[in-house]
Parts: structure tokens; sequence; C-alpha cells
């Protein structure tokens, strides 16, 4: 991962024989609860020169609501801050043409990270995913 630490879980199937999956964890992440369009938590604190971890899931039924299918990722109100957005296995999102570090097209369903790394100390902030 290009910020962050990146950790191995090693998943023993028989003897001698192990799956290796990279994830990230952190003592304490952070869910985004769903609520009409927005994924979000609010009266955050963003620490400062450290990794805030956030986590979403988004399902069928969210994706195919009313709300749009494209995910539109947010902090406010907050500044200087640097994002990663991961699938369930603590990989990058893969990012499609007109996409940024803070908006994805078509995410498919399942579970995942939002990694915000801020250099300033910020308190009362929302951090959101809103279907666009």
């Amino acid at each position: 991962m290009e910020f962050g630490v990146n950790y191995l879980e090693i998943l023993f199937v028989f003897i001698g024989e192990y799956d290796m999956v990279v994830t990230h964890y952190q003592n304490n992440i952070a869910t985004l609860e769903y609520n009409e369009g927005i994924l979000s938590k609010t009266n955050v604190a963003l620490w400062n020169n450290n990794y805030n971890y956030f986590k979403l899931t988004l399902t069928e039924e969210i994706l195919n609501g009313s709300y749009g299918s494209d995910l539109q990722l947010d902090v406010d109100p907050a500044t200087d801050l640097t994002w990663q957005f991961l699938d369930a296995d603590g990989n990058p999102v893969e990012k499609q043409e007109g996409d940024s570090d803070t908006y994805y097209s078509a995410p498919a369903a399942g579970t995942y990270y939002i990694v915000i790394y801020t250099t300033t100390n910020q308190t009362g902030v929302t951090v959101s995913a809103s279907l666009v």
C-alpha cells in the first residue's frame, strides 16, 4: 500500500498448504451507517499524521436503489487529506476512466475501507460516501 502499513494473514488450509492474503487492520475502524443514499459517520476526529480507517458495506439493494450507482467520498469540514479506497482484502479499488481519489464509478456490492491520512488534527467532521 502506498500509504499505511501492510499486514499478512496466513490461512492454513491443509498441513503444508496455506493461502496468504494481504489485509489492513486498525484497532478502531468506524463503520459508516447507511441512510437515504448516504453512508456516513458524524462527529469524527481525524488525528494528525495518522491513518484514519472507515468501513462501509454496499449491498445490491443499496446500489440498485434510486440514489445512483457511483460513489462520491467526502469529509466535511476537513483539509489537507490523502485518500485511499480499498476493497475487503485491503487492495486499492481499481479506478475507471473519469474516477479520482474520491469518486468511483459503479462499484460492486461488497465491503470497502476508506483510509484517510491528514497532517492536521481535525474534530467534529463527517465522513461520508454518497451514491450519485
